[in-house]
């Protein structure tokens, strides 16, 4: 998803700058050589590159995730997150007519059907700034969050997959 990397590595890099005491991990896929990172991401001389998702998120304080299948694994391992999604405005469009979803990050969503308030926050389109990112990361309660994850793996028992399918078929 290309067009979702450039659109977000303006804003990664940025509030990286911010938090830079702190230890930047980028996660790029295993996939892409090293004229496709430099074509896609620019310079990422400020991170840390892992290639393996689930390391990179058992080793995060925090994560600022881009996908929505993503942002289900982060919350059942744990570790706090925002959900962040830049779309191609007619795209975008065009979903929130037809989709009628109060969220779109799986763990909100099988929250939201569950009758519970949100896991984690969301940042679509013009809400993804530097701001409103560094400020969810300050203000995140994480034993809270820690907390919320156990009660979503409760919630979906030892075979994930098929439960996520059914709550969100019901």
């Amino acid at each position: 998803r290309r067009r979702e990397i450039r659109s977000l590595m303006p804003v990664i890099k940025s509030l990286q700058g911010r938090l830079s005491q702190k230890r930047s991990l980028l996660v790029i896929p295993a996939h892409l050589n090293e004229t496709d990172i430099e074509e896609l991401y620019g310079d990422i001389s400020g991170f840390e590159v892992i290639r393996d998702t689930h390391e990179a998120v058992l080793e995060a304080e925090y994560a600022f995730v881009c996908s929505g299948t993503a942002t289900l694994e982060t919350a059942l391992i744990g570790t706090p997150l925002s959900l962040i999604y830049i779309a191609n405005k007619w795209e975008y469009k065009i979903a929130k007519m037809v989709m009628k979803l109060p969220f779109v990050g799986l763990a909100n969503l099988l929250y939201y059907f569950d009758g519970k308030e949100a896991m984690h926050p969301e940042f679509l389109q013009e809400d993804v700034t530097v701001g409103n990112l560094l400020k969810a990361y300050e203000e995140d309660d994480r034993s809270a969050y820690f907390k919320k994850s156990l009660e979503l793996r409760k919630m979906l028992g030892g075979n994930c997959s098929s439960r996520v399918a059914e709550i969100l078929a019901n």
